[in-house]
């Protein structure tokens, strides 16, 4: 061994080799002779391995006790658990690899020294100074990293500090490998250059003398010495074709735990930035940390992949360049035929052990995945915009399936729960009845208060029940609508979940706030009147008021969301509009090939919003579907309740002494459910007025364009085709119609029931 040689070798890599010691990725020591194995080193890897995973088991912990919405503690989770995992399987294979990394510097210190003795030398200085470069960079942009880490949280109340701390250490070990492998094929690549470099002078020297047209003793000499240098060519190629396989065996692993990481290092931050995105209030300290998280892997992820590329590029074109070389030299033909086989057989690449090659293929195949796990993490949190109803449905029995972070399935327990409920209230319905039949009351009022509590139990038994049977039809509906934001993302529009869970929650605490309200009453007609023992038929009706309520409350959160779907529909079209009022097609006679693209990105764009609001019909379909049953239940009970409260409150005002407090209980028994039947028509009404409203908006887009024109008739034709409507089982639809039908119904039968009632008022 030349020690001279393997000093300035060493001393080229020595920076290299101590910035992998110092993160544990080399176990083996350097001297002016050798490499050799370092306990020291090998304890020191075992130490980092076993903290890292114990940080990482905290880290964990801390995350589950963490405040936030289930997709974002399961995706940091799995974040942690890979870090942790691919961070202890690096560290194990530097230690268990050893002797192949050895062996690798060696071949390549062996392939300078055959060099050398060809009188080609390497430039070792410009070696290390490209190390040096590198390293200073990479550290530019770990030191930018960090400092937004630290001023991130020093300025917010940053609960997973571990977690957080365990990131910014996967970080950098990451960036360490990243480094060494790409120093190590930088190295590699570099002595392809030396070898195609001389594959050059040796075309340029047969273009000058050729051996078969000059017989000369020197020429020959020369042609013999060229010959020599091409099978000597030959063998260096091969030797480092052997150093890429011994890479490949050492590095294997660790490349493929690299872009594991960096993978999901990626996805999830993008995935996280999207979410703040549709915040109300956008937190860019947040946005702009979680971008600079994700460059570090998205950089090193490219610079692997095209170092790697181009280092196979660079193996591959020795053997164009050979072919390059224009003799009759039968020796040389040959030389040149067995050094082409020779590259075609050896297919030099650079892989991650064996599961894929590297190069700009991974690239685009890692963009799709990403685009693809972010999607589906997207359609994963577009269920915490409806959490909470289903949450407050799920306490009242109206909903028998369990929501997962991956899919919605039947709980036999909740069915229980449901059959159980139903059980109950019928049990509780019939009792109430006989101890009415044993009061001593006016028939009307008796045969009154017995059809109420008959009806309460038919329309809460019916509920129970639907909610049992219509469970797949619920979750069809919840899936087709997950399948549409899906899509409204696909076309770069951006729904504000955020917006809609606030307005639910507003909603259910107004609702609460009235049924506070409705209960104090109960509980003070209950205590200032001991003497009715009318506590159960009391709690009876008071059950069917908080589940009438959470009925409606489901009903008109779902058709909200319908709404707003159509809305932001509507909006795409309003956008439409003003770009053809701006552009016209007609009048550009020699139109260029960008307003050309223009319209047909516009035209695309119709088409689209033609497939979503026929998605969105089909969804207003399958609500009818859903929900028809219950709607009608829904409205037959209201529609009594109603008309039996108001016709006890007209016969209080017709006594001789009138008591308020009856009154005024009975006026807000039957208000809760006049609201919830105006709020339902309303809600209702305004989501077919939003749907139609697009058969209005589409005839005013102004263009000559045909295939515009076209789709314009196609989608007014599908609107009014379609006849959009809520209906209650077919019974009738929900509009305001449906109120004034109501109001001559209940102003009917109070009427009725006041004619029957006249002689026993006082």
């Amino acid at each position: 061994m030349n020690e001279r040689l393997f000093e300035k070798f060493v001393n080229a890599i020595k920076l290299l080799l101590f910035h992998s010691q110092i993160f544990g990725l080399v176990t083996f020591s350097y001297t002016e002779t050798g490499f050799r194995l370092s306990k020291l080193r090998c304890v020191y890897s075992i130490l980092m391995t076993f903290a890292y995973l114990s940080v990482s088991v905290y880290s964990i912990h801390e995350i589950l006790l963490a405040a936030a919405p289930p997709v974002f503690i399961i995706s940091a989770l799995i974040q942690s658990s890979i870090y942790g995992i691919s961070l202890a399987v690096i560290w194990i294979c530097c230690l268990t690899n050893h002797s192949n990394f050895m062996e690798l510097l060696v071949k390549m210190f062996d392939f300078d020294f055959k060099l050398q003795s060809s009188y080609i030398l390497l430039n070792y200085d410009k070696n290390k100074k490209r190390i040096l470069f590198h390293l200073l960079a990479r550290y530019v942009m770990l030191t930018v990293r960090t400092a937004l880490f630290a001023l991130l949280t020093l300025t917010s109340q940053l609960r997973e500090k571990l977690a957080a701390i365990a990131f910014q250490v996967a970080i950098l070990v990451i960036s360490a490998a990243c480094y060494q492998i790409v120093e190590i094929v930088t190295m590699i690549q570099t002595r392809f250059k030396i070898l195609n470099k001389q594959i050059s002078n040796l075309e340029e020297h047969f273009d000058l003398t050729n051996a078969s047209t000059i017989d000369s003793l020197i020429t020959e000499r020369k042609v013999k010495k060229q010959f020599l240098a091409l099978s000597k060519i030959c063998s260096l190629h091969h030797h480092l074709t052997k150093i890429i396989k011994l890479f490949n065996e050492t590095f294997g692993v660790t490349l493929l735990l690299v872009f594991t990481v960096s993978f999901v290092a990626v996805a999830v931050p993008l995935f996280y930035i999207t979410a703040f995105l549709q915040a109300s209030e956008i937190r860019w300290n947040y946005v702009f940390f979680t971008i600079a998280f994700s460059m570090n892997f998205i950089i090193d992820t490219i610079y692997v992949c095209e170092v790697c590329y181009s280092t196979i590029e660079e193996a591959k074109r020795s053997g164009e360049l050979i072919h390059r070389i224009e003799t009759d030299d039968r020796d040389i033909l040959a030389e040149i035929k067995m050094f082409s086989l020779q590259i075609a057989n050896e297919r030099a690449e650079f892989s991650a052990a064996g599961f894929f090659p590297i190069n700009y293929t991974l690239v685009f195949s890692i963009i799709g995945g990403v685009t693809t796990y972010i999607i589906i993490l997207i359609q994963l949190s577009a269920t915490l915009g409806v959490e909470l109803l289903l949450f407050h449905s799920q306490i009242f029995g109206l909903i028998t399936f369990s929501y997962e972070e991956k899919r919605f399935r039947l709980s036999k327990l909740r069915c229980v729960y449901n059959i159980s409920l139903t059980f109950a209230y019928l049990s509780t319905a019939v009792y109430s009845i006989s101890k009415i039949l044993t009061t001593a009351v006016p028939p009307v009022f008796l045969t009154t208060a017995i059809i109420q509590l008959c009806i309460y139990g038919i329309y809460l038994a019916v509920i129970w029940i639907t909610g049992l049977t219509n469970h797949s039809s619920f979750i069809e509906f919840l899936l087709k609508m997950i399948d549409f934001d899906t899509k409204l993302l696909s076309s770069s529009i951006i729904i504000n979940y955020h917006k809609n869970r606030k307005k639910m929650l507003c909603q259910l605490l107004g609702r609460y706030v009235m049924l506070a309200f409705l209960v104090a009453l109960c509980v003070h007609f209950i205590l200032t009147n001991p003497q009715l023992h009318e506590e159960v038929t009391t709690c009876v009706c008071q059950v069917a008021i908080f589940m009438n309520s959470a009925v409606c409350y489901q009903i008109i959160g779902m058709v909200s969301m319908i709404n707003t779907r159509f809305a932001i529909l509507n909006k795409q079209i309003s956008k439409l509009i003003d770009y053809f009022l701006k552009t016209d097609i007609s009048t550009n006679a020699t139109l260029e090939t960008g307003v050309e693209k223009r319209f047909r990105k516009q035209f695309l764009a119709l088409c689209e919003i033609c497939s979503l609001h026929h998605h969105l019909t089909k969804m207003i379909k399958l609500f009818n579907d859903t929900f028809g049953v219950t709607l009608l239940m829904m409205f037959g009970a209201s529609f009594v309740s109603i008309s039996i409260s108001l016709f006890y409150a007209t016969a209080l005002l017709q006594g001789s002494e009138i008591e308020w407090i009856y009154v005024l209980s009975t006026t807000a028994y039957c208000m809760s459910f006049i609201f919830d039947t105006i709020y339902v028509c309303e809600v209702c009404y305004a989501t077919i007025v939003e749907a139609n409203k697009s058969g209005e908006l589409i005839h005013k887009i102004e263009t000559e364009d045909t295939d515009i024109l076209d789709e314009i008739e196609m989608f007014s034709l599908q609107i009014l085709n379609e006849q959009t409507e809520f209906s209650a089982a077919g019974f009738f639809p929900i509009n305001y119609t449906l109120v004034f039908s109501m109001i001559g119904g209940i102003t009917t039968y109070i009427v009725i029931l006041l004619q029957l009632a006249a002689t026993l008022i006082d």
